[in-house]
């Protein structure tokens, strides 16, 4: 099964504003195969369809979208290939949650399943940042603050999207080091790391790791907040 999702904005003077009512989600496959199916949109403007039939051909199929009008407003392609099992698998490895100030490393090892190491294949790695809600846990009387807090109500800030190239070792192994310290600001992030390996039949197998950066240490102080008489704070 197809999962296809959408959204259709009109555009007016800059201003996007989400599109309502109908239109025709077009499936177009090999060999001048359509299916068409009316779709309704929702108040954000969005649809889904979820395609499947039974005896697909293989190779590129394209979705797009139709207004009433008959106009084709968008459209992505997809492949639909025959399923192979696949003969390996691969681990990430890394910590679920590192500080902000240094470097954190993602280690890969790829085995196949009949045993031994997947050496000397192409791996692709696709790192990308998410902003993360985090806070100290409290302590009675004390206030806490980070070097975060200098960051103020600024918007998130993070590299762009990485994508590296890289090849297993004898072992089956490789590994990438990201730098939390490198970053503009020190606002605590979620590293969502994607390593996909090719094998030997250009079958690709990937795995997912995720890694909060949070700040390396908080200060926290304690005083009272009102005193009605005194001479001194400590």
């Amino acid at each position: 099964t197809v999962h296809i999702k959408g959204w259709v904005r009109q555009r007016f003077h800059g201003k996007l504003t989400p599109l309502q009512g109908n239109g025709t989600l077009l499936v177009e496959g090999p060999g001048d195969i359509v299916w068409r199916f009316p779709v309704e949109l929702s108040p954000s403007g969005g649809f889904y369809q979820a395609f499947s039939a039974d005896d697909l051909p293989t190779g590129t199929f394209t979705a797009a979208f139709e207004l009433p009008t008959q106009e084709r407003i968008a459209e992505v392609t997809f492949r639909m290939e025959a399923y192979r099992l696949p003969e390996f698998e691969i681990h990430l490895t890394a910590p679920d949650r590192a500080p902000l100030d240094g470097e954190l490393k993602v280690g890969l090892t790829a085995t196949y399943y009949a045993g031994g190491r997947v050496a000397g294949r192409p791996v692709r790695w696709r790192v990308t940042q998410f902003p993360y809600a985090w806070q100290p846990k409290g302590q009675e009387g004390f206030l806490f603050s980070s070097d975060a807090r200098f960051a103020g109500a600024r918007r998130f800030e993070g590299s762009p999207r990485l994508e590296q190239e890289d090849v297993t070792d004898a072992e089956g192994g490789a590994s990438l080091t990201l730098n939390p310290g490198a970053e503009a600001t020190a606002q605590p992030r979620t590293y969502l790391v994607e390593a996909t390996v090719t094998g030997a039949d250009d079958q690709t197998v990937t795995a997912v790791q995720q890694v909060v950066a949070v700040p390396a240490f908080v200060l926290g102080l304690k005083e009272p907040r009102f005193l009605a008489n005194a001479t001194t704070i400590d």
